[in-house]
């Protein structure tokens, strides 16, 4: 992993290539890497899934407090939605702890 010239991190492969549009694990943590090998932050859409990886760019798992509101990431760092959560809380359809 190394910055590009605009200070961006990309992963590389063993030749120096960019990974591109995939997960990539690296010191026991998940990181999406885009179509160009730059490792994103923020909110993630993947088909029907979403995800939210930290300013470090690393998946989160467990609860989430964003915008004031609580959201509860699996295991595999789905968004839990319309479901109990592993510790008994609530979350409605759009991911939210129900209050």
């Amino acid at each position: 992993m190394e910055p590009d010239s605009d200070g961006r991190w990309q992963f590389l492969n063993s030749a120096g290539n960019a990974y591109a549009d995939t997960w990539i694990y690296v010191q026991n943590q998940w990181y999406w890497v885009d179509g160009t090998g730059t490792m994103l932050t923020g909110w993630l859409l993947r088909g029907d899934k979403w995800y939210y990886l930290d300013a470090s760019g690393a998946m989160v798992t467990g609860w989430l407090q964003y915008g004031g509101t609580w959201y509860y990431m699996g295991q595999d760092g789905t968004m839990l939605t319309d479901t109990v959560t592993p510790d008994q809380y609530r979350v409605g359809a759009d991911g939210a702890l129900v209050e």
